[in-house]
């Protein structure tokens, strides 16, 4: 199966390493042994919600225009799958590569798209009432 995913940075030894400094002392104590570390690399679904923002005009724009019309933009999130967190995503200095990955590799979303994109939403009135303040409305472009 082939993903776009986001470039691996860390080589596996270096992650064996990390995980092997990180084992607690009483684990160390009650087994009398280092534990053994599986390491497995995992893909987690991630989904690019692109809201379309439509704003009202402003005050200055309803009193000397005549037929003022009303602003429209976009705004991009991912949305995590495991997880159902999103953040705010524009793009810029992200590179994503297609990557060969293995059946076991690749872990799907546990939330439905629908609350994937209520979170967005929210995240995104959030920083767009900060911004732009007024009345917005978000609707769904694409998933």
């Amino acid at each position: 199966m082939i993903l776009r995913s986001f470039p691996i940075k860390m080589s596996e030894e270096s992650a064996r390493k990390i995980s092997e400094k990180n084992v607690n002392f009483l684990t160390r104590f009650w087994l009398g042994k280092d534990p053994e570390i599986e390491l497995r690399r995992v893909f987690i679904e991630n989904r690019l919600i692109t809201f379309t923002i439509t704003r009202g005009p402003s005050l200055l724009d309803r009193l000397f225009r005549k037929n003022p019309a009303p602003g429209k933009s976009r705004i991009r999130v991912i949305a995590n799958g495991s997880t159902c967190g999103v953040s705010y995503y524009d793009g810029a200095g992200l590179e994503i590569v297609e990557t060969e990955v293995g059946e076991g590799e690749a872990q799907h979303s546990d939330f439905p798209d629908d609350a994937l994109v209520t979170r967005g939403n929210a995240l995104a009135r959030r920083i767009l009432r900060r911004r732009v303040g007024g009345n917005i409305s978000l609707d769904v472009e694409n998933i």
